[in-house]
């Protein structure tokens, strides 16, 4: 009697708070430091300089690293997920990068880009579900600024 009071009381209360929430389950965004990315061009290995908070470029060119992006399946009652790209820049210098998403097969299924020469930058795009399967991956292709004129620090995944 007891089990089947506290499976009741906890459905009452799930189903108040999907009431509440607009039928939408809420999920925590996952934040991935810019240490997890890699030299892009297997020759640039020595060109990148890490620190604890962030990567960038000690050449005198830009230079492209990639980054995987961990996330988790998409939540039912989502239509896209956004990825927010945070990281800084010394005066004249500008970062861009492009977010991709493939399938499971490694078949590409869509891109967003962004640029800021802002000395301090978050910048959000945004990836509809239909270019963000279950069992898919997403990783992002940054160009750092040269001559150390950029941090990337890393990106937050929302839902």
């Amino acid at each position: 009697m007891r089990s089947t009071f506290l499976k009741l009381t906890s459905a009452m209360t799930l189903g108040a708070i999907l009431l509440v929430s607009g039928g939408k389950i809420n999920a925590t965004p996952l934040s991935v430091s810019g240490t997890i990315c890699t030299n892009f061009n297997a020759g640039q290995a020595q060109d990148i300089d890490y620190f604890t908070s962030g990567v960038r470029t000690i050449n005198a060119n830009p230079v492209s690293v990639v980054c995987a992006l961990p996330r988790q399946p998409v939540p039912s009652g989502f239509n896209s997920l956004s990825f927010t790209f945070s990281g800084s820049n010394a005066t004249g210098s500008s970062t861009s990068g492009t977010l991709n998403s493939f399938n499971q097969s490694g078949g590409f299924l869509g891109s967003a880009s962004f640029s800021s020469g802002a000395a301090s930058y978050l910048i959000t795009v945004t990836l509809p579900i239909a270019q963000l399967p279950t069992l898919g991956f997403t990783s992002v292709l940054v160009s750092l600024p040269g001559n150390a004129g950029g941090v990337y620090r890393g990106t937050t995944i929302n839902m």
